[in-house]
């Protein structure tokens, strides 16, 4: 079993690899990647990150789905961009 952090990194790696020059596709083929994996009742997910995902499922957009938390788990996706987009600090900074 792995935790919910390292499913959304592996998805996070899957999104990059299918969109790595577009922001708009890679955040959509995010949320869609999320919903899915919501859709899958993972165990072990966190509070925040199923909170997030259910209003990915519902409708909201991926910029209005998040939630105040003190988890890390974006800290814990955010490290296959920087991996991926290091020697760019504009759509580094755009990705994450």
């Amino acid at each position: 079993m792995t935790s919910d952090d390292t499913e959304h990194l592996v998805l996070t790696a899957q999104s990059l690899l299918r969109n790595p020059n577009s922001l708009e596709s890679f955040t959509r083929d995010l949320a869609r990647r999320l919903r899915w994996w919501l859709l899958s009742t993972p165990a072990g997910g966190g509070r925040a990150t199923i909170t997030s995902c259910f209003k990915l499922l519902v409708g909201f957009g991926p910029h209005r789905c998040g939630v105040f938390s003190a988890g890390n788990g974006p800290a814990m996706r955010s490290g296959v961009l920087g991996l991926c987009l290091h020697r760019d600090a504009d759509p580094l900074e755009e990705f994450v």
